[in-house]
């Protein structure tokens, strides 16, 4: 990985500082319905939820936005290991300590569960301890291919395999292109890819001139030519 996103003297600021609000418990995995007590707090955009080496005492289940998992080198570089939006669970740990630090990448309402309260759910109700481990199964899935992708040297393949885990269905009536909202900025996409961020910007100018993508802001793009993403990204894999 070629680029520092952000580096520096990080000062600690805990989940529960001033910055949090409360909010009544949203429905998405069904931790709300299993802990109705654990009420949604609003997080503003760039705040830590925890930091690698916290005492891993919640998970977080993301309920709107977008939250990065990253770890920070001796180096004060940033690695980034994944962006998480509404439905995702983080900060599972098996050690004392979370191995990670989760960023809010845009403003975000998160849920916070703590361990002994999840322990205790997950005691009394079997068919969500199942859900629960499926869901995390997915994930690793996910990171597997993701290892397994950036092991390739096509920047091609791993934009299209980015664009491609990160699409979403139109909500506008007027076209079924999928979107792709990208809040996150280029050098963490770059960073999480593998690549430097001169590179992500050439490739996605190239599949823009070549009639892949559709561009509607910087931080939005639509995929006008799904068939052809997924050719490229499968490439990648060979």
């Amino acid at each position: 990985m070629e680029q520092a996103s952000q580096s520096g003297i990080i000062l600690k600021s805990k989940f529960a500082g001033s910055a949090a609000r409360a909010h009544p418990p949203l429905k998405n995995t069904g931790i709300g319905e299993q802990l109705p007590s654990a009420g949604v707090s609003e997080i503003p955009r760039r705040q830590t939820l925890f930091f690698e080496g916290d005492s891993a005492d919640a998970i977080f289940e993301i309920c709107t936005g977008t939250v990065e998992l990253y770890k920070t080198f001796l180096s004060g570089r940033r690695g980034v290991l994944g962006f998480f939006r509404a439905g995702a669970i983080v900060g599972f740990a098996m050690d004392a300590d979370y191995p990670y630090s989760a960023e809010a990448v845009t403003p975000c309402q998160v849920r916070r569960i703590s361990r002994s309260s999840l322990d205790r759910v997950l005691g009394r109700n079997a068919s969500f301890a199942k859900r629960l481990l499926e869901a995390t199964c997915r994930e690793l899935t996910v990171t597997q291919e993701k290892m397994f992708i950036l092991s390739r040297k096509s920047p091609a393949g791993k934009v299209a395999w980015f664009l491609l885990q990160h699409k979403r269905p139109s909500a506008s009536g007027a076209t079924h292109m999928a979107v792709v909202e990208m809040p996150m900025s280029r050098a963490d996409i770059a960073d999480y890819l593998g690549m430097a961020p001169e590179t992500l910007c050439r490739t996605l100018t190239k599949f823009k001139r070549d009639g892949l993508i559709l561009a509607d802001t910087p931080y939005r793009v639509r995929l006008r030519n799904i068939a052809r993403l997924g050719t490229l990204a499968a490439e990648a894999c060979n």
